[in-house]
C-alpha cells in the first residue's frame, strides 16, 4: 500500500458503533506521510463507488 504508482483499496467492516471510523481516521493522521500520493474517503453507502474509483484512479 505504500508503494509509489498503486493505489490500493482497504475497507473496514462490522457492526455500528464499534470504532471503524476512529480506527481508520486515527491510522490516516498517523500515516500521512507514508503515502506520498495522498488518501481518498470514500463513502461505501453512497450511489456508484465503483464509478468513483475509477474516476479517482484516473486523475
Amino acid at each position: 500500500m505504500q508503494q509509489p504508482g498503486t493505489v490500493a483499496i482497504s475497507a473496514i467492516a462490522g457492526m455500528g458503533g464499534i470504532g471503524k471510523t476512529e480506527l481508520a481516521t486515527q491510522y490516516a493522521l498517523g500515516h500521512e506521510q507514508d503515502y506520498p500520493g495522498g488518501i481518498c474517503w470514500l463513502n461505501a453507502k453512497k450511489s456508484n463507488l465503483a464509478a468513483e474509483i475509477l474516476e479517482i484512479v484516473q486523475l
